[in-house]
């Protein structure tokens, strides 16, 4: 996923669950500041 979103061919990341998606809040925090969206399945 991350070589996917530095070379530019991810746009968003699709997941079902926003706490399955990165070890820290650090390394999720980081997704939005390269320009990929999140999109979560569940609230």
């Amino acid at each position: 996923m991350r070589e996917q979103i530095a070379s530019g061919a991810a746009k968003a990341v699709l997941v079902w669950r926003l706490d399955r998606m990165a070890r820290s809040v650090v390394d999720f925090g980081t997704l939005p500041d390269q320009g990929v969206e999140v999109i979560s399945c569940t609230a």
